[in-house]
């Protein structure tokens, strides 16, 4: 009696084992494909990403006292600033009348802006101060608050010669600062106060509680006029 039943034969019965080198190579091969597509997608939103700006990496953070603050919370900042071009169209103005007032003709008196100063110069400290009258009558008139003007004291020379500075203040001084940070933290608001430079900043949680503390800080007297600016949500 054979291995094989009767009618078999040997070779419809032999198992075919697969070819181990060639499935080796399909393998390979395989692994090349899905390779190359993963390094193309890979290279794709590399590019992508190094085109974007560098803030989707990371958040930034404000610091104060009270805590940490997201850059996302709502604030707003507290600043003190005069309009140069309304300073110089006062000046000009002021430079205009100079020129046609009567007790000044002849006179070598003069008006000169630079940055935030405005000098005068003239012959007697009776004409210096009707320098300053001018000027400041002048820039009054383009609603720009006293509290950012200041008039330095005349400098009288043996010989009778005036000069006088008037100078613009732009900011917020480190000590006017902390009177507003102290101001809104006795008001027991919940917010945080932060002194960037010469301005504050204010942030909190809630736009009611911030609108509350504007309404408050409005309605006091500090040394400069103040303004709000760079709302965020």
């Amino acid at each position: 009696m054979g291995l094989f039943p009767a009618g078999v034969s040997a070779a419809k019965t032999r198992i075919e084992t697969p070819n181990t080198e060639a499935v080796m190579m399909r393998v390979r091969r395989w692994r090349l494909f899905f390779t190359g597509k993963t390094l193309a997608r890979m290279n794709r939103l590399g590019e992508a990403h190094s085109s974007a700006p560098l803030s989707w990496m990371r958040q930034s953070t404000s610091h104060s006292v009270g805590g940490h603050y997201s850059s996302g919370m709502p604030s707003f900042d507290i600043v003190s600033e005069v309009n140069s071009m309304e300073i110089e169209n006062a000046v000009n103005i002021a430079k205009k009348e100079l020129v046609n007032r009567f007790d000044f003709k002849g006179s070598k008196a003069e008006i000169i802006l630079e940055k935030n100063e405005i000098k005068l110069s003239a012959e007697d400290q009776f004409k210096i101060k009707a320098l300053v009258d001018i000027v400041i009558g002048k820039i009054a008139k383009r609603n720009i608050s006293m509290k950012n003007v200041e008039a330095c004291d005349p400098d009288l020379s043996p010989l009778g010669h005036a000069r006088q500075v008037i100078k613009i203040k732009q900011g917020i001084e480190t000590e006017t600062a902390k009177k507003i940070t102290g101001f809104i933290r006795d008001g027991k608001f919940k917010v945080t106060t932060q002194i960037q430079d010469s301005q504050v900043r204010v942030m909190g949680k809630s736009r009611d509680e911030l609108q509350a503390v504007m309404a408050a800080v409005r309605a006091q007297d500090f040394p400069v006029s103040v303004q709000f600016q760079n709302f965020r949500d």
